[in-house]
């Protein structure tokens, strides 16, 4: 489908993997995974993502050539199923970045007029596989460089009376804990979801562009940056404060000084970086709704999914209802489909 000189290096293909997962992984973590729970979580759902994405990289000839194994049909159904869960989790992020920009931003504007002009300005990143492999190499250093420091920042906020009252609460497991484990678990797959699409990833690098431990590497490292911010956050806000907030890292950022104070509102630098991210994130969806149609031998363009997505996103129904309802129906629904394809995969790659 690709030439060669329109293929990406592997460190391309890790950084645009980093990057698209910054945004949700500081914005949400917070409001799902807290405390001593929540880390077991982080650990054990990191663990089986690896396994997951180890399996995902041994079938990558399944999803480079699927009609050979699936036949025309089949293939064309799941190339289908792919669609309508980028379609719902496009719809979510533009709801919930639209509702930034609004609340945070440039207050009054409306919501349709903010989430046009996010459509539009993620749509611009969504072009070219090389040119998304340059930009992310380029900007994650920087980015993450920045989000970094800034962590650093907050952790001069923490509260050591917090964390002991937090661990003088955990004195004993409890039957309890191992249920919230176990959902945080759900809760941290249903976030990384998105891990399904790595084959396609993979199929656009290079074959001597590197090598697939470098993915791990960066699984392994996001997984130490979520664990950093439930500590940060336990350490500031205590055991179940975060959870009651819509935006813990936001507000934590809102306490962060720079010694001199000579900037003053670090929550908006550190909003800005995120926001870009978020962008980075939503262009990675609509790059592989186009890119998952071409797969299958359909020339369909990304038109009519991005057009879907903009209206549940901006639509009362699409972000009262929908919205609330969309983790539930990643976790209930679209992981179990995505864990069962990855086992029919396997057993058809055994077989052929």
């Amino acid at each position: 489908m690709f030439a060669d000189n329109e293929r990406i290096s592997w460190i391309q293909m890790e950084r645009q993997f980093a990057l698209a997962y910054l945004g949700p992984v500081v914005l949400w973590t917070g409001t799902g995974l807290s405390g001593r729970t929540g880390l077991c979580s982080i650990l054990l759902g990191t663990i089986f993502l690896c396994v997951w994405v180890f399996f995902l990289l041994r079938q990558v000839h399944v999803y480079r050539y699927p009609e050979k194994y699936w036949g025309r049909g089949m293939s064309r159904i799941i190339a289908g199923i792919y669609q309508i869960y980028l379609i719902l989790t496009a719809s979510w992020m533009i709801a919930q970045i639209s509702e930034i920009i609004t609340e945070y931003f440039v207050q009054g504007i409306s919501v349709w007029v903010a989430a046009g002009i996010l459509t539009l300005v993620s749509l611009g990143g969504s072009q070219n596989v090389q040119a998304r492999g340059r930009f992310a190499e380029t900007a994650w250093p920087v980015v993450c460089l920045l989000v970094g420091g800034m962590f650093f920042l907050a952790a001069f906020q923490i509260e050591p009376e917090m964390w002991k009252a937090a661990e003088d609460s955990y004195s004993i497991w409890r039957l309890e804990e191992g249920k919230e484990i176990l959902w945080g678990m759900g809760w941290f797959l249903t976030m990384f979801l998105g891990a399904s699409l790595i084959p396609f990833l993979v199929i656009q690098v290079a074959p001597k562009g590197g090598h697939a431990g470098s993915l791990f590497r960066t699984i392994g490292r996001i997984g130490l940056w979520q664990g950093a911010i439930v500590l940060i956050l336990l350490g500031t806000f205590g055991k179940n404060g975060a959870k009651a907030l819509k935006y813990p890292m936001l507000d934590l950022m809102a306490g962060v000084r720079l010694p001199g104070g000579f900037i003053r509102r670090i929550d908006l630098i550190f909003l800005t970086i995120i926001l870009f991210a978020l962008i980075f994130s939503l262009g990675s969806l609509f790059f592989y709704s186009k890119y998952i149609w071409q797969r299958v031998g359909l020339c369909r363009g990304r038109g009519i999914a991005v057009i879907l997505s903009f209206l549940l996103g901006t639509s009362p129904f699409g972000r009262n209802v929908f919205t609330a309802e969309y983790p539930r129906l990643m976790l209930c629904i679209f992981l179990p489909f995505f864990l069962i394809l990855t086992v029919c995969n396997a057993f058809l790659r055994r077989k052929s």
